[in-house]
């Protein structure tokens, strides 16, 4: 549930980027249901692996680019808003109970000067 409220939020948040509301209802369905689709690797025994990952972002772009280009009149607006969808999820149990970043993010909050100080 919270990752479909999370999901919704980041379509609100990608959507008004240009400052021009297209979030039709099917698109806002298509968040809520996408920012959940991570967890579905625990169907299958390995949770926060490649579902969990900047590259699956990138992934679910390119995918919904593809499916909704010639449906609707702005595909690739479309395609940020379930980018952004999907991507709120990584952010939210990157935040949560479960500290380890995903995949393909390089250093956590604080990390710097921990770095920092180790080179000094």
């Amino acid at each position: 549930m919270g990752h479909a409220v999370g999901g919704l939020a980041a379509a609100f948040l990608a959507d008004s980027a240009l400052r021009r509301w297209q979030l039709t209802p099917a698109l806002l369905a298509a968040s809520a249901a996408v920012a959940v689709v991570p967890d579905l690797d625990l169907l299958v025994g390995s949770h926060r692996t490649y579902t969990h990952s900047v590259g699956a972002v990138i992934v679910v772009g390119i995918v919904s680019y593809l499916l909704v280009r010639g449906r609707v009149p702005s595909a690739m607006r479309a395609a940020c808003v379930l980018m952004a969808a999907y991507g709120s999820h990584l952010v939210l149990d990157w935040l949560g109970a479960d500290t380890s970043r995903p995949p393909g993010v390089l250093a956590r909050p604080g990390d710097a000067s921990n770095i920092a100080r180790a080179t000094d």
